[in-house]
């Protein structure tokens, strides 16, 4: 158990409630159908299922899958814990972040690293009042082992490249409330700290922070695989990546379909760098809409990027209309260049390939 002084920095966690509107940025374009064939022409067959009972139910957040694990966190309020289930639904490992000194710790994010162990960030906060932002990686045992405060940054979102560092997508409270510049998107070591800094706040188009998305009800999603950093922003419809070796910044506006009433509910970045979405305009029961997976595809403009469905993926519910049986669910992340996925009416999650080009 780490102790809460290694990290400890008086503060006060308030929710933002700012006014930002930055003038960086030119007036978006507006939504188009762009007249594009998608590279992934279709989702194989499943190649395999698994049950995950325990760990898809009451009391647990919506997990996603990272790395080789499903990665399922506490509902808050709860146990702070993360659990880590392998493609057999089983128990693989589980986290207990604790730090001594601490009354209690809030779980934010959580990912697995390129060894396997878990990375989890949040922060702690003392019987005083005290707060103390931090990054922590647990061992086989589940206990910290490693941990970085990052202060007065705030990791909501964290993802770990081959190399070891830590990727991590928040924001600076203090700077938001006041308008002030401040950098979204941190490259942190447990040995060196923070390293670099990427994507300065006034960037991304929202009078509310991204990070949180941006007062309304979207989301970002922070993926890593070997050599690549990827960052969607659904309340900006910023997509980012970022090349490891290099550190080049490769962004992109992307094009909804529904004239941008979709939400983006589930996320995969492969390890071949291919990118989906569960895509979705049928957000509360009952609601008609277009449900699926799309894909994003990069470059169809000079600096754009658009959502295209993934052919036999895509359905339109009418009012109050179920998914059919055995239609596309829910994406739950990549593993590999496979997706996770589940069908409506199926207890079990699903592993299908994308049909890539020639790929099969």
């Amino acid at each position: 158990m780490r102790r809460l002084s290694a990290l400890l920095c008086a503060g006060i966690f308030l929710g933002v409630a700012s006014s930002w509107s930055p003038n960086a940025r030119a007036q978006q374009p507006s939504i188009t159908s762009l007249q594009q064939e998608p590279v992934t022409r279709g989702l194989g067959e499943p190649h395999h299922r698994q049950r995950f009972a325990e760990a898809i139910a009451p009391g647990k957040l919506v997990p996603y899958w990272d790395r080789g694990y499903l990665v399922v966190r506490e509902d808050p309020g709860a146990a702070q814990d993360v659990i880590l289930f392998d493609a057999r639904g089983l128990r693989a490992r589980e986290s207990k972040v604790r730090f001594e000194g601490a009354r209690g710790v809030h779980v934010s994010s959580a990912a697995v690293s390129a060894t396997g162990t878990i990375l989890t960030s949040g922060y702690a906060y003392s019987a005083e009042g005290a707060l103390a932002y931090f990054i922590a990686q647990t061992d086989v045992a589940g206990n910290v082992a490693a941990v970085v405060r990052t202060n007065p940054f705030v990791p909501l979102q964290v993802c770990a490249t081959a190399d070891g560092t830590i990727w991590s997508f928040g924001h600076e409270l203090e700077k938001e409330e006041a308008h002030e510049d401040y950098a979204m998107l941190r490259q942190y070591s447990f040995g060196k700290g923070l390293i670099r800094e990427f994507l300065l706040r006034h960037t991304f188009r929202a009078r509310l922070s991204p990070a949180l998305g941006g007062g309304g009800s979207s989301r970002s999603y922070l993926r890593c695989n070997n050599n690549k950093v990827a960052l969607y922003v659904d309340s900006t419809n910023d997509y980012i990546e970022i090349d490891t070796a290099t550190y080049a910044v490769a962004r992109w506006w992307v094009d909804k379909p529904s004239l941008g009433r979709m939400k983006v509910l589930g996320f995969a970045f492969t390890d071949d760098g291919q990118v989906y979405g569960d895509l979705s305009e049928a957000l509360s029961g009952g609601d008609p809409g277009w449900t699926g997976i799309y894909e994003l595809r990069r470059d169809v403009a000079p600096g754009r990027a658009a959502w295209l469905p993934v052919p036999g993926t895509v359905k339109y519910l009418s009012h109050r209309q179920a998914i059919p049986r055995g239609a596309f669910r829910h994406l739950w992340g990549a593993d590999g260049n496979n997706l996770v996925i589940t069908m409506a009416g199926e207890p079990s999650l699903s592993w299908v390939t994308p049909l890539v080009g020639g790929r099969e």
